[in-house]
């Protein structure tokens, strides 16, 4: 036992492995810490190095004669810390009163100290690499699953797009189809619209169509039960009036507005209250606007400038149907006539025992009819 206390009983540690060339103070007791650094500039630096080197413990049983005034310690006492044949530091202890303090028995306790330290230590500095090195992994693990997150969101969303990409052409193809098997115009605008709703999934599609003036245009197909509700009561729009239709109709130009709140010239109708973004898309054939196909969501930021490119293919393809469907029904309506009319000049030729004047004005108006 150390029958009398030392003054300071630091423990150094080590960075060196053969020779102890660096002293760092990592625990010190029996010194105030204002004190750390003047008591750790008197420690015997001699004791310390062969310590480290030797790797064995080391007495100085006394000291020279201290200077007047110093505290330097006249007694000194080293064992190492050891683990696994590495040195990771050294035990100090020091008296400053006289020389003789420390015995064998003192270098006994301390060396058994020092070794259970040393474990101490040794598994301490395990614990918080360790420690340390789960931390990092968490950290790691972390990372790595928000990446695969946002790699899962990014391929999610590719996704989505190829899927809607499918519909997009699919319901091209169904379109081209019907423009090309249906020439009556009503059956033509309502099989699109219908089409178009389900397939995109959109609130509400319509198709405006200009009257014979071209100075209003009239909602001719619209899907869902807004769009039969409209139809009946024979909605119409001024093409000079304000608003995304008649804009469209004007100008000839697909526009797109994704959040209607931040368009001025937005009109509100009662059968849309829920739509929130809305495309129209121009009518036409060569630079002749007759109508616009409105489509509308009801989610603000609805549509994409893909949507745009593809919907507006979809609307040449409708302009075109609806001018086969257009000339289609002119030619009908003059086979109609024609026919009529032959059959009014042949119930003229046939009726001979009609006046004279009553004939020959029947049978002018059938000539006339024929021409």
């Amino acid at each position: 036992m150390i029958r009398r206390p030392p003054r300071s009983t630091p423990l150094y540690s080590s960075a060196a492995s053969d020779v102890y060339k660096r002293q760092d103070l990592a625990v010190a007791r029996g010194i105030s810490e204002g004190d750390r650094e003047h008591i750790r500039s008197e420690m015997s630096t001699a004791l310390l190095d062969m310590v480290a080197r030797e790797r064995r413990p080391l007495l100085f049983d006394s000291l020279l004669e201290p200077p007047a005034g110093s505290s330097m310690a006249r007694s000194v006492l080293g064992v190492p810390l050891i683990v696994g044949g590495q040195l990771t530091g050294i035990l100090y202890v020091d008296n400053p009163a006289v020389g003789g303090r420390f015995t064998h028995a003192d270098i006994d306790l301390l060396a058994l100290f020092a070794a259970q330290a040393a474990t101490a230590i040794e598994n301490a500095r395990l614990h918080e690499q360790t420690a340390r090195a789960n931390r990092e992994l968490e950290a790691w693990a972390r990372t790595l699953e928000q990446r695969a997150a946002e790699r899962t969101v990014e391929l999610e969303r590719a996704n989505q797009a190829l899927v809607q990409r499918a519909a997009q052409l699919e319901t091209s193809a169904l379109v081209a189809r019907s423009v090309t098997s249906i020439l009556d115009k009503e059956a033509l605008l309502a099989d699109v619209v219908t089409l178009i709703r389900e397939r995109f999934g959109y609130y509400f599609v319509g198709v405006w169509l200009d009257d014979t003036n071209e100075s209003m245009m009239t909602l001719e197909a619209g899907s869902g039960e807004h769009g039969r509700i409209l139809r009946m009561s024979r909605v119409t729009i001024s093409i000079n009036s304000p608003g995304i239709i008649s804009g469209v109709y004007r100008s000839g130009q697909a526009r797109l507005v994704n959040r209607i709140t931040d368009t001025p010239d937005y009109q509100p109708h009662t059968q849309f209250q829920v739509t929130k973004a809305e495309l129209g898309l121009p009518l036409q054939i060569g630079k002749q606007v007759f109508g616009v196909l409105d489509i509308q969501s009801d989610l603000a930021d609805a549509f994409t400038n893909d949507d745009l490119m593809v919907l507006q293919a979809l609307a040449d393809q409708i302009a075109v149907a609806l001018r086969n469907a257009r000339l289609y029904d002119n030619a009908r309506r003059e086979l109609v006539e024609r026919r009529r009319a032959e059959e009014e000049l042949l119930q003229a030729l046939s009726l001979i025992h009609i006046s004279e004047p009553t004939r020959l004005r029947r049978i002018s108006y059938a000539v006339f009819c024929l021409k």
